[in-house]
């Protein structure tokens, strides 16, 4: 037993040495190149792989390419952005190939989600699926991904809750499912189900009888970096359930982000400049000399000395609120290439938005590392990671029932009354009783409404190809991921404006914390098979997932404010609220795919 035990362990110990030669004895270098057949010019970035195993490599900007494949008989498919898949039988004897594709007019052979860890060429997809290139998303600078989706998915309904800067879209898929829940779709970037929660800042809190629902909260999707976006697929049908949950009932919004490629380093800087300014406003009434009665029925005796040298001056109001143009940058650069055992992809923005009003913008930080490690010819790892940092200063828009926001004022405030100050001093912003008492000049400027946002995304793929041949294969894929962000809102409304002046406890002052934590992983096996006709083709699926998510709110709001002070404590009818919701969901799936014909 003793000899056995002995010569079994000279066995390993020889297998060990000997097996890197072995391997490399059993694999080739294959070369190709790949081309367009109409013309014959190379194609760029083309991915070819080996059936069977990890493998891959992609061609340079000469179309060639160059990738180990094992000995003996093996299938190669190659891909190309924009052009039809191709299958390619490599003989044994052969090191050398070239490959032409065609042009995929119609993105047929456009890979699309159809599970957890599966996916099929649109072609063959049985569900509604929409699929934007990054190249879309980026083209034109907008300022979250919804404003770039606008228009280039059909059955997509997009809202914006106001004009104000730093986000406010609401996306609807599939219509209104729930008439007092979320219509929002589930958002999953790199395999990490991502929070779009909206969190009120206390808006309405300062401006006296607005409600809730007035609020015009930040949806937290305008956190994404459109630059770092390779493609998003939105799943319009039922199906999406099935892949996600009730929680997907609403449609499922799927983002894969820029990865690494292969070959030299490659560096990218992009710098943008520009301006906003008011795209329309709502005329006002002019007021002619023999108007003076029509004026003082509508806004009492104070108006009739406007009316003292002839016809009154007019004033474009909205000019003078949303008149500002300051200037807005974006700056987008990013670092990328690899191996073909190691990819990256680092990229970073520095975004600024200035509003139209005073007090109001949007800014944006970002950095990005993704990461693509090749472990083995059968185990690769793929890395994502982003730290955002976010502002949004809304300032008061939308609506307001005691006209503390702008649009609600100037309805009722003549264009012959300037809303500007005059020696430093604002003037009353309606004469005698009519309408709302409020300046919105003078609530811009002496306000705050902001927001900030501190976010760290990060997820972890792991593949294994643990069985492969040519009629079937099994895979293992593991995937975990955090989401997590931490959101402080500042409103501050001080007791000289017109609309706090009149309020039993004049000033307002609001001071909240957001925290919200998501966590999600999953492990799935995933099973093809292919008979030797290759007339059919079953994809089997299983897997568990678990996720985990938490948000805690704490607001305090105080009034009566000691005049020329903003801070919390510097009020005499403080409140305090707090939420707290957590939630743990444990699922286990089976799903089959039949391809026929």
């Amino acid at each position: 037993m003793g000899r056995f035990r002995n010569s079994w362990r000279t066995f390993a110990m020889a297998g060990l040495v000997l097996w890197p030669s072995l391997v490399a004895a059993q694999s080739r270098q294959v070369t190709g190149t790949v081309t367009r057949t109409d013309g014959g010019q190379p194609i760029a970035e083309a991915l070819v792989s080996i059936v069977g195993t990890l493998t891959s490599s992609r061609s340079g900007a000469d179309g060639t390419f160059r990738i180990q494949a094992p000995a003996g008989e093996v299938r190669l498919i190659i891909r190309a952005i924009g052009f039809t898949r191709k299958d390619v039988v490599l003989r044994a004897n052969e090191s050398s190939i070239t490959v032409s594709l065609n042009e995929d007019v119609f993105k047929l052979d456009e890979v699309v989600v159809t599970g957890q860890a599966t996916t099929v060429s649109r072609r063959s997809a049985t569900t509604s699926i929409a699929v934007v290139s990054g190249d879309e998303i980026s083209k034109v600078s907008s300022p979250t991904i919804e404003n770039a989706l606008n228009g280039k998915v059909a059955g997509i309904n997009l809202q914006t809750n106001s004009g104000a800067p730093g986000g406010g879209i609401q996306m609807q898929i599939r219509g209104n499912t729930t008439i007092l829940g979320a219509s929002d779709p589930l958002y999953v970037i790199d395999g990490v189900i991502y929070s779009n929660t909206r969190i009120n800042g206390g808006r309405a809190s300062a401006v006296a009888g607005a409600s809730v629902t007035e609020d015009d909260p930040v949806n937290r999707v305008a956190d994404i970096n459109p630059n770092d976006i390779a493609s998003i697929e939105v799943l319009k049908g039922a199906a999406a359930s099935s892949i996600y949950g009730s929680k997907a009932s609403n449609g499922v919004v799927v983002i894969k982000t820029i990865r690494g490629k292969t070959g030299q380093t490659r560096a990218n800087l992009v710098q943008r400049v520009g301006t906003f300014d008011l795209q329309r406003d709502l005329k006002s009434r002019n007021f002619g000399a023999g108007d003076v009665e029509a004026a003082v029925g509508l806004w009492g005796e104070g108006a009739r000395p406007f009316f003292s040298g002839g016809a009154p001056q007019a004033f474009n109001l909205y000019e003078e609120v949303f008149g500002r143009n300051a200037v807005s940058y974006e700056t987008v650069g990013d670092v990328s290439g690899g191996t073909e055992t190691t990819r990256f992809f680092v990229s970073g923005t520095w975004k600024r938005d200035e509003g139209i009003a005073d007090n109001t913008g949007a800014s944006r930080q970002s950095l990005r590392v993704n990461i693509d490690q090749k472990v083995s010819n059968t185990v690769d790892v793929q890395v994502s990671s982003v730290f955002n940092r976010s502002l949004a200063q809304r300032g008061f828009t939308n609506n307001g029932n005691n006209g503390g926001t702008a649009g609600y004022a100037l309805a009722y405030q003549p264009n012959f009354q300037s809303l500007l100050p005059v020696g430093g001093v604002f003037t009353g912003p309606t004469l005698g009783t009519q309408g709302p008492g409020a300046n919105p000049v003078q609530t811009h400027r002496l306000s705050r409404n902001e927001s900030e946002t501190n976010r760290f995304t990060g997820g972890m793929t792991l593949n294994w190809a643990a069985v492969s041949s040519e009629r079937s294969s099994f895979r293992v894929t593991a995937a975990g991921g955090v989401d997590i962000f931490d959101q402080a809102d500042d409103v501050f409304t001080p007791n000289e404006l017109f609309f706090e002046a009149v309020q039993t406890r004049p000033g307002t002052a609001v001071e909240q914390s957001g925290d919200s934590r998501q966590t999600n992983w999953n492990v799935n096996g995933i099973h093809t098979f292919r008979p030797t006709s290759g007339a059919w083709q079953s994809t089997t699926a299983f897997g568990v997932q678990l996720e985990d998510r938490q948000q805690k709110v704490t607001r305090i709001t105080n009034t009566n404010l000691v005049p020329g002070q903003s801070n919390i404590n510097q009020g005499t009818n403080p409140v305090v609220a707090e939420t707290f919701q957590k939630e743990r969901t444990l699922a286990f799936y089976g799903q089959e795919d039949i391809l026929l014909l």
